[in-house]
């Protein structure tokens, strides 16, 4: 098993941007979801964006934590986006169909463009 790092990319009022890597899974869901409320509770970002692009696997806890956070925002108006995520890792998202629950971008650029629309 791999924790999950998570390296604070950039904040803005629109967007806070993470960089994730290594293992979502059961285990390591409560390190994730620790990071992200921090950010959350002391920047009070309308989006989340997750560069995924170094993350080897991401389990049904992974996914269900992923769901709550993207509804979460969703209610304030917000929303979670994935940037770079393997084909591997995004093929459980698509299985479980859960992938209205997420914008997903090739590049953080794409993203940033759609977040600053908002």
């Amino acid at each position: 098993m791999v924790d999950p790092v998570v390296q604070v990319i950039e904040i803005t009022p629109k967007a806070a941007i993470l960089l994730v890597s290594g293992h979502i899974d059961t285990a390591s869901c409560e390190a994730l979801h620790r990071e992200i409320s921090a950010v959350q509770a002391n920047h009070n970002p309308r989006n989340i964006v997750l560069d995924v692009s170094l993350v080897e696997y991401i389990s049904s806890a992974g996914i269900g934590l992923c769901t709550r956070l993207a509804q979460e925002l969703a209610a304030l108006g917000g929303r979670l986006a994935f940037v770079g995520m393997p084909a591997w890792v995004r093929q459980p998202i698509d299985m479980l169909g859960y992938t209205h629950f997420f914008d997903f971008w090739d590049s953080m650029y794409a993203a940033g463009e759609t977040m600053a629309a908002d």
